[in-house]
């Protein structure tokens, strides 16, 4: 039990004979939560700052990217507070500290050391003029010359919106955003994120900004790259101009022609250098003809033009000639033009290849070599449905041996990286399953054919790993007499 100061010592000892309970100078805590709040909340939610900033210091040692601490910040950081805030209302400063652990996180990977912070949270605010009563009381509507001084013409839009009664009753507070005039915060971040975006899709054009959101979320590339873009439509990324405006003595001539200004736009398109990036990129893009007022406005019209299969090779093309510019500031180094794209197929293959597992779809794929290690035939197979490893595994090792036999093989070896496939061929009756009913059927192939199977690290299978990653990329099943295609074929060399 807990009394309080006022409380007579002897009314405490009469309670506590009656009831039993332990007499207590205060509670700290109960469930999580402090039990006593009294007019200085910061040093009684001080432990939740303390938390949030233990745990950020966990993860600054480890270099995260941008990628990797969006996800921490959203799933982990942000919900830290989420059952304390539900029941007490914090204090506005202590709650600015707490985004301010989170937002140098964000920006620099720690909260011990400060940043250039190219967004600020929320973008600006608004003082608004003082005019008086700005409405006609006997004609109950709204004076517009006085709007017109006070608010920019979008406010005296929506202002016009709110009807004036003749009674004039006493002001109420509506919500409007919600049809059933009830608050929710769903409703209220939406009103305040679009106040703040108004003056940035005014100077961009709203249907541009909002068409250049919708395609970009809906573009299917890695988390890595998407920070990227939101730079980009925030016009934060840190090119010389943006990095001028915050350090004037910043140079604003650009790294690789020294020529003009390194906008963002520069840095990405307008450059003569990247110009010729562009045209041996893997969708040969001549940009040179295309006029445009802004990056964004650039993007958009590409997100137009361009095939829907091609839109991802362009974003990674994009984000890799950025890379290339950062790699000539910051360490000088260039790689050699055509090397500086060879990522991108491999990019896209991992792509491919995960998004073939959410439609529940995966491909066998071998590869036959002589006794020479010279390929002479390869071929994938999708499998349409099948998830399971091993059974795919099995069912790779069955496609195998069906191109082994139309080469009329005399003898032959058969290599896998699933190590549990191989115990079971070498252990026919060990289980009863999906894969052991495969794996009679390889043997039944293989009646007439001396044959000997063996586990190999999966380094070793890097070429019939890679042509199924290839063929995600295809989409069907595909054979091949004595090669393999590009750019797979380089690996038979690196790995022969």
């Amino acid at each position: 039990m807990l009394f309080s100061s006022a409380t007579p010592t002897v009314n405490r000892q009469a309670a506590q004979d009656i009831m039993g309970y332990k007499v207590v100078s205060q509670f700290k805590k109960y469930i999580g939560l402090p039990t006593m709040v009294d007019w200085s909340k910061k040093p009684i939610f001080g432990f939740l700052r303390d938390r949030l900033h233990k745990r950020v210091l966990g993860w600054k040692e480890k270099f995260l990217p941008k990628a990797g601490r969006e996800v921490l910040i959203k799933s982990i950081a942000q919900s830290i507070p989420t059952y304390i805030m539900s029941c007490f209302a914090l204090p506005v400063s202590f709650c600015n500290e707490m985004q301010s652990i989170i937002t140098k996180l964000w920006w620099s990977g720690t909260d011990d050391k400060r940043k250039i912070s190219c967004v600020s949270w929320l973008n600006g605010g608004r003082v608004l003029a003082s005019c008086g009563v700005l409405f006609l009381k006997e004609e109950a509507k709204w004076d517009l010359g006085k709007l017109q001084i006070a608010f920019s013409p979008n406010d005296v839009d929506h202002i016009l919106q709110i009807p004036i009664s003749f009674r004039l009753p006493p002001d109420k507070l509506f919500w409007v955003p919600n049809k059933n005039s009830v608050y929710s915060v769903k409703s209220g971040y939406f009103q305040v994120r679009n106040l703040v975006d108004r003056d940035r899709a005014s100077s961009l054009g709203g249907s541009t900004l909002r068409s250049f959101w919708r395609q970009i979320w809906r573009c299917n590339i890695q988390p890595k790259v998407k920070p990227f873009l939101w730079h980009i439509g925030h016009d934060s990324l840190p090119c010389n101009v943006n990095l001028s405006k915050r350090m004037p003595m910043m140079p604003k001539s650009c790294p690789r022609c020294r020529l003009e200004e390194a906008s963002d736009l520069h840095a990405l398109k307008d450059c003569e250098e990247v110009r010729g990036l562009w045209l041996i990129s893997p969708l040969g893009l001549w940009v040179e003809g295309a006029n445009n007022l802004n990056l964004v406005d650039w993007i958009n019209s590409m997100f137009t033009s361009l095939k829907t299969e091609d839109l991802q090779m362009f974003v990674l093309s994009m984000w890799t000639i950025w890379n290339h510019r950062n790699n000539i500031v910051f360490e000088n180094s260039r790689l050699p033009p055509p090397l500086l794209f060879s990522n991108i197929r491999a990019m896209s293959a991992a792509i491919a290849w995960r998004n073939s597992l959410q439609r529940k779809r995966s491909v066998a794929s071998a590869v036959i070599r002589n006794s020479e290690g010279r390929v002479i035939k390869s071929g994938v197979r999708v499998l349409q449905g099948v998830t399971d490893v091993e059974l795919v595994e099995a069912m790779a090792v069955e496609f195998g041996l069906k191109l082994a036999v139309d080469v009329c093989c005399s003898e032959l070896i058969v290599e896998s990286d699933s190590l549990g496939v191989i115990n079971k061929i070498h252990n026919l009756h060990s289980a009863i399953d999906h894969t052991q009913l495969i794996i009679e059927d390889c043997l039944a192939i293989l009646l007439s054919y001396p044959t000997r199977f063996q586990h190999i690290r999966k380094l070793c299978n890097n070429v019939a790993h890679a042509l199924a990653k290839w063929s995600m990329l295809v989409g069907r099943n595909c054979s091949f007499n004595g090669e393999v295609p590009f750019p797979v074929n380089d690996l038979i060399v690196i790995f022969s």
